[in-house]
């Protein structure tokens, strides 16, 4: 019985740790794209000036100031809707406002009867 019980906490460990690197995986994966999509304009801007093609200074200007900072921005976004205590809090608050709106239906179903 000891031997059982010793083995199945052995597989639920290695199960929980599997899962927690499937997370991490994710998180960083999702943190890693939205980096690279807000640094192409800056690499195609350089690959297309060693090519030599004459890339205006404004379209530069445009990248640098509008685009770079959206990295920034979304990098503090990233960290906290992809933390687990974040994605429990939103699933309890979707939770609480589906069944609310259930039972809001549901009181609106019952027919009012009159007694006159």
């Amino acid at each position: 019985m000891f031997y059982s019980i010793r083995v199945t906490t052995s597989r639920t460990a290695q199960r929980s740790v599997c899962s927690r690197e499937v997370a991490i995986a994710k998180r960083f994966f999702f943190i890693v794209i939205t980096n690279a999509l807000c640094w192409i304009p800056i690499f195609l801007l350089k690959l297309l000036s060693l090519l030599q093609v004459e890339i205006p200074g404004t379209v530069t200007s445009w990248v640098v100031i509008f685009i770079l900072p959206i990295n920034s921005a979304l990098n503090p976004i990233l960290y906290t809707i992809t933390t687990a205590p974040f994605q429990e809090q939103l699933k309890g608050c979707l939770q609480a406002k589906q069944s609310e709106q259930s039972q809001r239906s549901s009181v609106l179903a019952v027919p009012h009867v009159s007694t006159a």
